[in-house]
């Protein structure tokens, strides 16, 4: 005998339900780590951090960019946006601190010519939140990098819809923090902390504070960049240095001859 609740519902109608299918994981380009992430790689649609070790250690394009170019250069192929020449756009928002050197880059395997850098002003943080999630709301961009987002109430609230705005959209998003950020709550489905530095100061450690799966201690370590693109930042740096050398004596130079034209305007004035 029929109960009086399944004689009133049709099993017709009655369907499972069945999750929304999340994109897979990408390769990291580094074993050791995608052993220890779930899913073997860096999670699609939600908010990664990248959180930086201690205050004294330099966090430098060296540590970043080895870290984040395999998975930019998969998102911009191809075989994983669907094809055609307006898909695969990757964003950096951020200051100038580790700002995208372009010929490095391209020399690395990255399409410059899909390729969004946003430097908004300094210090101007909530700005650059508002800037990343437009670009999250873009169906052309596959991945946004936003570099900075301190410990705030404010940037609490900023994580969150940016978290919510990568779901949406299934778009990789990673965001570089401070060391305080490690203390900080925070709904990002992954978090690494950079924990250990070579000989020159520069981190090439990771350790696992939050993902999906269970706890974990184990390190990654993180090969630095390799020589060639070691050599051209070093040459833009170089670069650089001459530039702000060349503007020093410039102005020195014309301040120079601005004093030795009043010395001899004065010296006019008393001989006349």
């Amino acid at each position: 005998m029929l109960s009086p609740v399944s004689r009133l519902v049709d099993p017709s109608i009655c369907t499972p339900f069945v999750p929304p299918l999340r994109p897979p994981a990408l390769p990291t380009g580094l074993g050791a780590l995608d052993a220890c992430l779930p899913g073997r790689g860096w999670p699609q649609g939600g908010l990664i951090e990248l959180i930086q070790g201690r205050r004294t250690q330099r966090l430098s394009k060296q540590a970043v960019w080895p870290l984040l170019l395999p998975a930019l250069r998969q998102l911009q192929s191809n075989d994983q946006t669907g094809g055609g020449a307006a898909n695969g756009w990757v964003a950096w928002v951020g200051d100038v601190g580790l700002s995208p050197f372009a010929p490095s880059l391209a020399q690395q395997g990255l399409d410059m010519q899909r390729f969004i850098w946003v430097a908004p002003k300094a210090h101007a943080m909530m700005d650059a939140a508002w800037a990343a999630e437009q670009l999250l709301r873009c169906a052309a961009v596959r991945a946004v990098v936003l570099h900075g987002m301190p410990p705030t109430p404010q940037t609490t609230a900023a994580l969150r819809r940016l978290h919510y705005s990568a779901q949406a959209n299934d778009t990789c998003l990673w965001v570089i923090r401070p060391p305080e950020a490690a203390q900080q709550t925070s709904p990002a489905v992954l978090r690494l902390q950079w924990c250990d530095a070579d000989d020159a100061g520069l981190p090439v450690g990771l350790r696992v504070l939050k993902s999906a799966g269970p706890p974990t201690a184990q390190q990654v370590t993180v090969p630095q960049a390799n020589p060639a693109l070691q050599q051209a930042l070093q040459a833009a740096q170089a670069m650089r240095r001459w530039r702000r050398e060349q503007e020093t004596f410039e102005t020195s130079a014309r301040q120079r001859e601005r004093n030795n034209a009043v010395v001899g305007q004065q010296s006019s004035a008393l001989a006349a």
